[in-house]
């Protein structure tokens, strides 16, 4: 199972992973919450095919490291370009993340993508994460796996679960998807421009490309991956930057708990990257978690809560 933040297109409403119908008078997209009119997108393409903002280095070849199958109605060869909801659309700068595929020979539309985050109880893949990531612009990419050590403060570590409030945890990760492309990752650690960018442009020529988030649920035994982060950037410094930065708030905002077990059988309980919860901690969780749930107008099923101690 696997609950995830994708792009989709409205008419009709497919995810990405499975290409996307093209409509002669344009797709309307929704970037994992953020929504491109069918305006917006065309835009991105006219822009792309005009050749009047070529000195940003866009638009890109799309080599599709994904795999996807868009022979039925795009030919190829493919071409990138970003997505922005502004009425002139992308012309220099920071690009963000989303990005607009079309046939170059056409201009035909064959889907978006934007970054990823999702949770998942199935192992997690290292391939597909620089995949997800990777675009020509590109001259870097971090990629951080954190797996389950052997150990923890003396104690023999058998195995990790992992349980999410799934609805909030997406939204947090939205969040911290759309923050990773503004300054709030540099608020710490400010960087100069790199000696390799365009003297031209302002720092936001240094922002990240593209970011991929996904965390494992359930079972994850010693030498697993529960959690794997990967950034692209025109430069070096700032996917490390903003690579460490989405783990740190990962472990600290998301909504995701483990349970970690050890070989004399006790097991203790915390949030992700935090240590064992205290007992005012966990009610408080608990309060936040349900309000949210409420105001969503759903079922509480509270299954998570069964990975908290009753003292």
């Amino acid at each position: 199972m696997k609950f995830s933040l994708a792009c989709l297109a409205l008419v009709p409403a497919l995810a990405f992973a499975a290409p996307l119908e093209p409509r002669q008078g344009g797709v309307a997209v929704n970037c994992g919450g953020q929504y491109y009119s069918a305006t917006q997108v065309n835009r991105g393409i006219n822009n792309a095919k005009s050749g009047q903002y070529s000195s940003s280095g866009y638009p890109h070849t799309y080599n599709n490291y994904e795999g996807f199958d868009f022979s039925d109605y795009c030919n190829g060869p493919y071409k990138e370009y970003p997505l922005k909801t502004s009425s002139s659309g992308y012309t220099g700068g920071s690009p963000g993340a989303d990005r607009v595929i079309y046939d170059s020979n056409d201009g035909t539309f064959c889907g978006a993508l934007g970054d990823t985050a999702f949770l998942t109880y199935d192992e997690l893949d290292e391939k597909a994460a620089l995949r997800s990531v990777a675009d020509d612009g590109a001259g870097a990419t971090v990629l951080f796996s954190g797996t389950t050590r052997d150990s923890f403060r003396g104690k023999q570590v058998i195995k990790l679960e992992y349980e999410a409030y799934t609805s909030l945890a997406l939204k947090t990760l939205q969040s911290l998807l759309e923050r990773a492309h503004t300054s709030a990752p540099f608020a710490d650690n400010p960087l100069p421009l790199s000696a390799n960018a365009d003297p031209n442009t302002d720092s936001s020529e240094d922002g990240v490309t593209r970011c991929y988030i996904a965390h494992r649920l359930g079972e994850v035994k010693v030498g697993e991956c529960s959690i794997l982060i990967a950034v692209s950037s025109p430069h070096r410094k700032e996917a490390f930057v903003v690579a460490e930065w989405l783990l740190e708030e990962v472990k600290k905002s998301v909504a995701v708990w483990k349970r970690e077990f050890y070989a004399s059988g006790d097991s203790i309980v915390a949030q992700d990257g935090q240590g064992e919860l205290s007992h005012a901690t966990q009610t408080s969780i608990e309060g936040d978690s349900r309000a949210e749930e409420a105001k969503e107008g759903a079922e509480p099923s509270w299954s998570w809560k069964a990975n908290f101690p009753s003292t």
